[in-house]
């Protein structure tokens, strides 16, 4: 302890460092070389206030104080004050003479010397600022006109009116409608005010009042801090007004005004505050539970707060009717052209006294209704279950006769839904895949309209897949070929899929285009669509030739690509549905595959149809 005070000359021998916000010193040794008289304070102005090179030095602060705290952890005495409509903090070590002094300076004007801080965040971000007071003897009451006897007086509905110096205190006052730990409100013939006081003791709703003090606005009305509070008068508490379920908050100004309401039990719930908890002064008072609820009258929404230690009725239940008398507080959003204030209600409760149950809640409340709506819900599901369960038991019996009874008809249907799936699904799938796998790569290399092509045709793709399933399930009779030649059809199902994969796609339709029955369309319409799927998902071909040739009662369909190639041998064991698809719609058309390939040079499928007037639209 080297017994430093204000004024102390000190040599330190330590580290540089670049510190929370500015440069510092990691003191290794501290020595004591003498004392000289302080200099005198620099006057800190408003300007200075956020200036992030304002930091260490010896300044001269003047203000109101609006509020104190006390940190025990800290051992400190924090108030808060109002430099200019700025609200700033200034920390003095922790005393019982400085708390005694609360009462003295809270709403006071004062001016004292201290060293400036600045508040930041982990970013090295400058949020505020702060003082570093050495004592609170340091303090001094120094408010303009605050010992004048013959301050202006202004009603309530004056107070920051036109020509109003926010910085001069000032008279005012009214009939008390609630006297709260710290803060009192008042009402005039015009206007009502919330009022911070360093101590409301002694004083009781009816009384009158008058106030020396300053005004604060806030974000929402007008508050005032009384240095100095003076009852001239007692009488009849007065009367709340009324408020209708219809009330428009936005056209009249119930802001601190006492108020009565009828409203709806919404729902209850537990706050936490602090009592006793005087606007300015907080001295580490341990928290107690407070009820609030949550009410609706008619439109509105409010938020009812019930005094701390008082008891309620039971029957205070979600759908019990009450009639509430409190303090309003208004919390208005913003306002624009074309809205209203978004206001939101609250109401402060002053004793038990201001809630009346009007109508118990119904025995059968929300909550009930809800568990029992729940297990009415949950025994649906149930049966829905045990019906889905019969069903598909019954479905499984009815497979098995069937099966028994047409055994070699069930084999072919299976096969059927298998090659329909195969063709449908499947390669709808890979095409997807591939589509989305170059959107990823256009977005990654920012060719966004090239991306959002992409995104079109996947998107066309998913929808094609859809009607081929729907087509599929009404036996196969849905297909682009309603309205479209074969030619065509083939271009519009195999183009997507060669575009994506980088392959150039080559069609050539010879002869008179002859329409055949819708299956056999499809069905090499299908086979077209396989062997080109096949080819881009496994041969990465450059190129892909599709030939479609009508002759008379003739017709020949050869695709070819110059991809990788594969070693035909190892179709016959194949376990995939494509090739075997394809030899099987052959089969029904009454044609045949024949397919060559060679690994690198590329792959040849041809589907001939020796025979196709058996096929014609027209035929029988």
């Amino acid at each position: 302890d080297l017994g430093l005070k204000l004024g102390s000359v000190i040599r330190i021998k330590g580290v540089s460092n670049e510190g929370n916000y500015t440069p510092d010193i990691i003191a290794e040794h501290i020595e004591l070389i003498g004392w000289r008289e302080m200099p005198p304070p620099r006057e800190i102005n408003p300007q200075d206030l956020m200036n992030t090179s304002v930091d260490c030095d010896w300044v001269k602060v003047s203000g109101i104080i609006t509020a104190m705290h006390v940190f025990p952890n800290s051992n400190s005495l924090a108030f808060e004050l109002d430099i200019a409509g700025n609200r700033v903090l200034a920390q003095v070590p922790d005393s019982e003479r400085g708390r005694n002094a609360a009462n003295q300076l809270l709403f006071r004007h004062v001016t004292f010397p201290a060293v400036a801080g600045i508040v930041h965040n982990a970013n090295r971000q400058m949020l505020g600022r702060t003082f570093f007071i050495n004592s609170i003897d340091s303090i001094e009451i120094t408010g303009r006109n605050e010992q004048d006897e013959n301050l202006v007086y202004y009603p309530l509905h004056q107070l920051m009116t036109f020509g109003f110096n926010q910085q001069l205190p000032v008279e005012t006052g009214g009939t008390v409608m609630h006297a709260g730990p710290g803060t009192l409100y008042l009402r005039d013939d015009v206007k009502s005010l919330k009022v911070m006081v360093p101590n409301s003791e002694g004083i009781r709703p009816g009384d009158t009042v008058r106030l020396e003090g300053y005004v604060f606005p806030s974000s929402h009305s007008l508050e005032f801090g009384a240095y100095s509070v003076e009852k001239t008068g007692t009488g009849k508490p007065p009367e709340p007004k009324i408020l209708a379920p219809t009330e428009e908050f936005g056209e009249h100004d119930f802001q601190y005004e006492l108020v009565r309401m009828n409203a709806t039990v919404i729902d209850l719930g537990d706050s936490f505050f602090e009592s006793g908890n005087a606007p300015g002064m907080q001295f580490g008072i341990s928290p107690e539970k407070q009820l609030s609820l949550l009410c609706r009258s008619g439109e509105m929404f409010v938020q009812v707060w019930l005094p701390t230690g008082a008891g309620y009725q039971k029957s205070l239940k979600p759908g019990a009717e009450l009639q509430l008398t409190g303090i309003c507080h208004l919390n208005r959003g913003e306002y624009t052209l074309f809205s209203r204030y978004n206001t939101t209600v609250s109401l402060e409760l002053r004793s038990a006294d201001d809630l009346t149950v009007l109508k118990n809640a119904p025995r059968l409340g929300t909550r009930q209704l809800v568990w029992g709506l729940a297990i009415t819900l949950i025994l649906l599901a149930g049966y829905h279950i045990w019906a889905t369960l019969l069903r598909k038991k019954v479905a499984e019996q009815t497979k098995t006769i069937a099966s028994q009874i047409e055994r070699e008809s069930m084999l072919s249907e299976r096969q059927r839904i298998a090659r329909e799936l195969h063709d449908t699904l499947e390669q709808a799938l890979t095409g997807l895949n591939m589509l989305l796998e170059s959107c990823r790569q256009q977005f990654g290399s920012k060719n966004y309209a090239k991306a959002g092509q992409t995104l079109e045709t996947a998107s066309d793709m998913l929808r094609h897949c859809r009607s081929e399933s729907r087509a599929s399930i009404s036996d196969l009779r849905g297909s682009p070929l309603e309205n479209m030649d074969l030619p065509t059809a083939i271009r519009e199902q195999t183009e997507p899929l060669a575009e994506e994969s980088g392959a150039a796609l080559k069609i050539e339709s010879t002869g008179t285009i002859a329409r055949l029955q819708m299956l056999a369309e499809r069905h090499i319409l299908l086979i077209a669509k396989e062997a080109v799927t096949n080819a881009v998902r496994h041969a990465a071909p450059s190129e892909i030739n599709i030939r479609l040739e009508f002759r008379p009662n003739q017709l020949n369909l050869t695709i070819h690509d110059n991809g990788g190639g594969f070693d035909t041998a190892a179709l016959a064991n194949s376990p995939r549905f494509g090739v075997r698809g394809m030899q099987e719609r052959a089969n029904q058309l009454g044609g045949k595959i024949d397919i060559e390939s060679k690994k690198g040079k590329g792959t040849e499928v041809r589907l001939k149809i020796p025979e196709i007037s058996n096929l014609a639209r027209n035929a029988s």
